[in-house]
């Protein structure tokens, strides 16, 4: 999992970063960069998250505000 999966969400995070915002919008995106940052993070310092099912989700918050901003597909299986 953390030699896998980890690394591979960490290239999408860093690559999504790596763009420009479109103008105005760069707080919202910043928002879910980070959170989606934090809970990589946490699932990294913690795998066993990735198996506790939608309830303990730690990237719950950074697909809602990923799903907010306007991005459908982030966050889907």
């Amino acid at each position: 999992m953390t030699d896998s999966v980890i690394p591979n969400i960490q290239n999408q995070v860093d690559a999504v970063r790596a763009l420009t915002p479109p103008s105005g919008d760069e707080d919202q995106v910043k928002s879910f960069l980070d959170a989606a940052q934090q809970a990589l993070d946490k699932a990294e310092a913690d795998p066993s998250l990735f198996f506790e099912g939608s309830q303990n989700d730690p990237f719950a918050k950074a697909n809602k505000l990923a799903s907010d901003y306007g991005l459908k597909v982030c966050g889907q299986g």
